[in-house]
């Protein structure tokens, strides 16, 4: 599992998922040949609302996926909260 923590990894992840092409409410695209999909899944019930959000960013070569991140993020709120 290859390391992460640098400041240049980041922000090309940062990039990535916030990339001006991938537009509001869209669940794929791509960025510098790079193939995001994005799946979220939204629960509200009388006391709370909980949204979780998966975002695959993969990078093919030759038919065969070279590296692949998975990130998962949770929010939680009340319902009438901002």
């Amino acid at each position: 599992m290859a390391k992460i923590a640098k400041n240049s990894v980041i922000s090309d992840i940062e990039y990535i998922i916030d990339a001006p092409s991938a537009g509001v409410g869209r669940h794929s695209w791509q960025v510098q040949g790079v193939e995001c999909l994005r799946d979220r899944q939204r629960f509200s019930g009388q006391s709370y609302v909980f949204m979780i959000d998966v975002l695959q960013v993969r990078l093919v070569r030759a038919g065969h996926v070279v590296w692949r991140l998975l990130l998962v993020t949770e929010g939680w709120r009340v319902p009438d909260s901002d």
